[in-house]
């Protein structure tokens, strides 16, 4: 840790009415709950993008027609199908970007979490 990050820390601690080292065990400690956290919740909009596919892929496929019923169709047909996947789309892409935008930061606070909390130091410094 560098003189100004030390500095940073400090003023951060004196703040907050507590130490420097004890203010560093708490980010320290936290970095690994924190990239749990986040990695979950990047899982399971991972899941609901699957899920959703899953789904919008059903109801507007043509389903395979039987002797009882020769003419069969989508459920969701023009407009709505069109609908589902360009929504589907566009959350799938924007969960992706998302993800991979942030997916750094969580590796980082998992297995370095010394770099996760200097990160954080820094953002709070120029916040201030």
């Amino acid at each position: 840790m560098n003189d100004k990050t030390e500095a940073l820390i400090r003023e951060l601690a004196e703040k907050l009415g507590t130490t420097v080292e004890h203010l560093w065990g708490i980010l320290v400690h936290q970095a690994p709950i924190s990239g749990t956290i986040d990695l979950l919740v990047m899982v399971a909009w991972m899941i609901a993008v699957i899920w959703t596919y899953r789904i919008v892929k059903e109801k507007t496929a043509i389903p395979k027609p039987t002797e009882d019923n020769r003419f069969t169709r989508a459920e969701w047909v023009n407009e709505g199908a069109w609908t589902a996947w360009l929504v589907w789309g566009m959350v799938s892409c924007a969960s992706i970007i998302i993800i991979g935008c942030f997916l750094s930061d969580v590796i980082s606070a998992i297995l370095n979490p010394e770099y996760w909390a200097i990160k954080q130091v820094i953002m709070y410094s120029r916040n201030v």
